[in-house]
């Protein structure tokens, strides 16, 4: 996959105060499958669908830089979603023209998060991330992950707090309730609330 990107900066190769990275790019438009494949990262859970742009920082020593920087989703354009696999995330994003990412079932219309990546510590931390779902409200989360191969089956690798607010509990389940051809009979429910995942 090509990513397309526009660096600027420069580095320190002097091997006798170590090298150094003081490198920004801007990101373009990139389907977020294709960039976690890129990045060797395993499939989440459940499937997502959308696009992601952004600015990412690379500073810090040359053997172990820390990526650092800010991504917003964006709607894909159709040739970003050619030969993405139909999942129920790509037919929730093509079904709302105003969505420009969705995770599982559920479409968003706006999505962002700030981040760092330090390989020195192997830990990906997401300081902050917003989603506006479709149907209204606001999902906001934040917390730190550890990359390493070692974290794979340590149950403290993942620390994670989500939390939500003026949630349409009746447009959430919705989204799932249609696929089995039910439908919700009172909107006028909201949820609210926060959960940790460890």
């Amino acid at each position: 996959m090509a990513v397309p990107y526009l660096f600027s900066g420069d580095m320190d190769l002097d091997p006798l105060r170590g090298g150094q990275y003081r490198l920004q790019a801007s990101v373009g438009a990139v389907e977020v499958n294709a960039l976690r494949a890129s990045l060797g990262v395993r499939p989440i859970p459940f499937p997502i669908a959308g696009a992601l742009r952004g600015v990412l920082h690379v500073t810090g020593p040359l053997e172990k830089p820390i990526f650092s920087g800010s991504a917003s989703a964006v709607r894909p354009p159709p040739a970003l979603l050619v030969g993405v696999e139909h999942t129920p995330a790509l037919e929730a994003l093509l079904a709302d023209s105003t969505a420009v990412v969705a995770y599982d079932r559920i479409p968003a219309t706006a999505a962002n998060g700030v981040f760092t990546l330090d390989t020195a510590t192997e830990m990906f931390v997401l300081h902050s991330g917003q989603a506006v779902p479709a149907g209204g409200g606001l999902i906001q989360a934040a917390g730190k992950m550890w990359v390493a191969a070692a974290a794979e089956n340590d149950p403290r690798a993942i620390a994670m707090e989500a939390g939500g607010s003026g949630l349409s509990a009746a447009g959430l389940a919705a989204a799932y309730l249609a696929a089995e051809g039910d439908q919700v009979r009172d909107k006028r429910y909201l949820l609210s609330g926060s959960e940790c995942l460890w």
